[in-house]
């Protein structure tokens, strides 16, 4: 019996001494940077690899709008300088073809973007990084010369936020355009598009930034 009374003595002591600890364990950080009703805009530069023999490298502007701290949506203006690249040029001077691509100089892009979490890491033992994770898909045209190319955009990207607004967005896209090429009709192309944009929350106007 007395054995008894130990155990359950112990038990109800290490309960109390647990509840005591949960209190006293710090909660989550709330969100350093919250999206919900904000409105955001990033300079970009990008480059378009595609197998078209060319090199193209873009700068541009997006803009988002976020509903939720999860969904927003977007539009997207990049301009973007083309040229041949080095076997185009070769193969130019020695047989006078050039590819049955246009050199592309724009696209206008629209879409949507999903959150899929939100979280934050510790770098150098100082610096505290705060991002969010996201997927993304945009549909538009691509402008080439005499050509309007159906265009859509898709991948992963990672939101960095820091203090005063400021954030650091990260796209690496894959593109998928329909277009329309002298002798073989229409060609479905595929590429990758990586671009890195610098921009600023508006949340922080409305007190939601620390």
């Amino acid at each position: 019996m007395d054995r008894i009374i130990s155990i359950l003595s112990l038990c109800f002591f290490m309960l109390i001494a647990s509840v005591s600890l949960a209190q006293e364990r710090p909660t989550v950080q709330n969100r350093f940077a919250k999206k919900s009703g904000a409105v955001s805009g990033h300079l970009t530069g990008s480059t378009h690899v595609r197998n078209d023999f060319y090199d193209a490298f873009g700068f541009g502007l997006d803009l988002s709008y976020y509903f939720g701290e999860s969904f927003g949506v977007e539009i997207r203006g990049v301009l973007i300088q083309s040229s041949l690249s080095a076997p185009a040029l070769d193969l130019k001077e020695r047989t006078g073809l050039t590819p049955d691509t246009y050199p592309q100089f724009g696209m206008i892009l629209g879409g949507a973007r999903y959150s899929i979490g939100y979280g934050k890491i510790l770098i150098f033992k100082n610096l505290v990084v705060h991002f969010d994770p996201q997927l993304f898909l945009n549909g538009g045209v691509t402008f080439a010369e005499r050509r309007i190319i159906p265009t859509g955009l898709f991948g992963v990207s990672l939101l960095s936020h820091f203090r005063w607004g400021l954030q650091l967005k990260i796209d690496l896209a894959g593109s998928l355009q329909f277009e329309d090429r002298t002798d073989r009709g229409t060609v479905t192309s595929f590429g990758f598009m990586p671009s890195i944009g610098i921009g600023w929350n508006s949340g922080i106007l409305g007190g939601r930034n620390p």
